[in-house]
């Protein structure tokens, strides 16, 4: 091999390479909220889950955009509206992503419920784990008639790994709750 085939050969395995950096970044899962509380008294939202980001997230409750206050990768706090009215709201991360273009990527909707709504309810969670050497990337909660969707998230419980789903109804019964994992294979080191 000549010379300049040689310079050649090692400059195009470099950009493969600085593709490929790039490339990396962009696969990070979206955000996934796993649990929000509200605290009435401040008047904030407290917001738990993973892959938040570094940099300034956009929260949306419903169609309103609320004020972040602080926030981590895997902790948000946001200010809620004044007057907000009781029930029941579909809460969004939203995680920026400048590199390499601005990009916005989105968390699955998570319900969330502000105040007291109807009769006191009863909670059931129900968990489904995964196959041994597999980790969950995605879940769901299958309910029978209205019910209000909480804890639905991925979770480790008894060294397994699994996928949390529960409900609120004040007659919810062993039957109602269905809750599904989907699992890959770990990936390797």
């Amino acid at each position: 091999m000549t010379y300049p085939a040689l310079f050649v050969a090692v400059a195009m395995l470099t950009l493969f390479a600085a593709h490929a950096r790039v490339s990396a970044q962009l696969v990070r899962p979206p955000p996934l909220i796993t649990h929000a509380v509200a605290d009435h008294a401040l008047r904030s939202l407290h917001i738990t889950g993973t892959d938040f980001g570094t940099l300034l997230p956009t929260v949306n409750l419903a169609d309103v955009s609320l004020g972040v206050t602080t926030f981590s990768d895997t902790d948000i706090v946001v200010t809620l509206p004044p007057g907000i009215a009781r029930g029941s709201y579909w809460l969004v991360v939203i995680r920026p992503e400048p590199v390499p273009v601005s990009v916005q990527v989105h968390s699955l909707p998570f319900q969330v419920t502000l105040g007291a709504v109807g009769p006191p309810f009863s909670h059931k969670s129900v968990f489904a784990p995964c196959p041994a050497g597999k980790l969950p990337i995605s879940g769901g909660v299958l309910t029978a008639g209205a019910m209000n969707v909480t804890d639905n998230g991925p979770e480790t419980a008894s060294g397994r790994s699994g996928w949390r789903g529960g409900v609120f109804n004040p007659q919810v019964g062993s039957s109602d709750v269905v809750v599904i994992a989907i699992c890959i294979a770990k990936p390797s080191p």
